[in-house]
């Protein structure tokens, strides 16, 4: 039977993320259809100091995580993560994922990420 719960579990994502579409796009990686890579890009919406990374992990990489620098954020501030994919949140320093990146695995290709942070006030 269709599971309900699943679907709930998505629209509810959906529904925490879809205002981020609206904000600043920035490609992280370059755009390929080769089944070997990653594709990553983000969307930020700085006026709300908020935003979303997603990542694809295409069927054939070898990679089980990439690195990404963000674009549009306050080095000066921080950020809480949450992946959808793990539990709880972390705090990152602005300066950090501007800088040095972020860091997105996915276990099994092919696979795909969503992030999202919110500038902590």
């Amino acid at each position: 039977g269709f599971d309900w719960n699943l679907y709930r579990r998505l629209v509810g994502q959906w529904r925490r993320v879809a205002d981020c579409f609206l904000g600043d796009y920035y490609p992280l990686t370059p755009y390929s259809l080769d089944a070997a890579a990653w594709m990553a890009w983000q969307f930020d919406r700085p006026e709300q100091g908020d935003g979303i990374v997603q990542a694809f992990r295409h069927a054939k990489s070898r990679q089980s995580s990439i690195k990404v620098r963000l674009h549009g954020l306050d080095a000066g501030a921080t950020y809480r993560l949450t992946d959808f994919d793990a539990t709880g949140s972390k705090d990152v320093p602005g300066r950090d994922l501007l800088d040095r990146g972020l860091t997105i695995a996915v276990k099994a290709p092919p696979g795909a990420a969503i992030i999202t942070y919110q500038m902590k006030r």
